[in-house]
């Protein structure tokens, strides 16, 4: 009976995890990670226009707020460690507005990538401290639900921006980077309601041997082959995917800016269907035979 009320406890637990104010936040901050990006390409073709861009410079639209991304999310999650994530997480989520913010109003193309490049340092330190919130705060079958909502939600997510940003790209391309100021709120709200566990207290903090760790964990071929399979799809959705589409479907097809974010859209639908039947696939591909038929298609 015991085990019973155990399980029945667990299960409950699981259902009403949306109802639980640190996932919300969580939620919260995975939604202005995925901003930077998923609202953004779809006003591409406009842009190009307006500040009179060729398309073979357009791109670093979208790769001078990734690039920061791609170094600093390391770099952050140990500052997050060091100094605690709240520390890092609230000045990130102000940059993030305010680069946004300053892109709405860019003068120039060369402005315009600059604070893209700010915004993308207020963005490093988002999607990796999600996974290590929720981490911190979940463990077993709760952990499995957390992990399994937030891929719902961005799945969900990737499918509403390209609408939204489409929608508003109508009235200019400008108005979409004002979505970031979402962000500001939500500081607020980390900064009252995000309630970290405490961990135990570390006696030093030695670089040295915080690197050594980490390269000991990713020092096999299966995780270089991983590592070389998450680059590769960074490549192949920040070039071809969020850059090229929007403007081969303004250019070649004369598509509208809502028509694009529907194209968008779709690409993220599709994203959302899969992983929800991922669990299906795995009962007859193992995972490896997944990526690559899922690279093939």
């Amino acid at each position: 009976m015991i085990n019973q009320g155990k399980v029945s406890q667990s299960t409950k637990n699981s259902i009403k995890i949306y109802q639980d104010s640190n996932f919300q936040i969580i939620i919260g901050i995975t939604l202005i990670a995925l901003l930077g990006t998923g609202s953004i390409s779809p006003i591409l073709p406009s842009v190009a226009e307006d500040l009179n861009v060729s398309p073979e410079h357009i791109g670093w639209v979208i790769s001078a707020f990734v690039i920061p991304i791609t170094i600093g999310s390391p770099i952050f999650g140990i500052l997050a460690d060091r100094y605690g994530r709240k520390q890092i997480l609230i000045p990130a989520l102000f940059l993030f507005a305010i680069g946004g913010t300053v892109c709405s109003f860019a003068p120039n193309f060369q402005t315009l990538i600059e604070f893209r490049f700010v915004q993308g340092i207020g963005a490093a330190p988002l999607e990796s401290l999600v996974l290590t919130l929720i981490s911190d705060f979940y463990r077993g079958k709760l952990l499995t639900v957390a992990m399994a909502f937030n891929v719902m939600n961005i799945g969900l997510t990737l499918t509403i921006y390209p609408l939204v940003s489409g929608g508003l790209t109508t009235w200019g391309w400008r108005y979409p980077f004002l979505l970031s100021l979402m962000a500001i709120p939500l500081s607020f709200w980390v900064l009252f309601y995000l309630k970290i566990p405490a961990r135990p207290k570390q006696k030093s903090f030695n670089l040295k041997n915080y690197l050594r760790n980490i390269w000991q964990s990713i020092n096999n071929y299966q995780v270089g082959g991983l590592l070389i399979v998450i680059v590769s799809i960074f490549i192949l959705s920040f070039g071809p995917c969020l850059t090229y589409i929007p403007l081969f479907a303004d250019r070649q097809l004369g598509a509208t800016h809502i028509v694009i974010g529907i194209i968008l859209a779709s690409r993220a639908l599709a994203f959302a269907f899969v992983s929800s039947q991922l669990g299906l696939f795995a009962k007859s591909l193992s995972e490896v035979t997944l990526i690559k038929v899922a690279f093939v298609i």
